[in-house]
């Protein structure tokens, strides 16, 4: 079970994680726990890697999505 951050609820304006949801077991807690120590009106920024960027090397750089799942993923990476 994930701990509780030791934060009173809505402390933040900003809230960052980079490169930790991939190593938690229930992603769904922590980001409600990233949620409860962001005020109303604030941001929650997460920051994951995009291990199917690794498989444009494999295929000689020739991607196996469809040119709209492509600017799906770089919209979701620029947002």
């Amino acid at each position: 079970t994930l701990p509780a951050l030791p934060f009173p609820d809505d402390r933040f304006d900003l809230v960052t994680c980079q490169m930790v949801l991939i190593h938690v077991a229930d992603v769904e807690a922590a980001l409600r726990e990233m949620i409860r120590v962001t005020r109303p009106g604030g941001l929650v920024v997460v920051v994951e890697p995009d291990n199917r960027a690794g498989n444009l090397a494999l295929l000689n750089g020739t991607p196996g999505l469809h040119d709209d799942e492509l600017a799906s993923l770089v919209l979701l990476q620029i947002v």
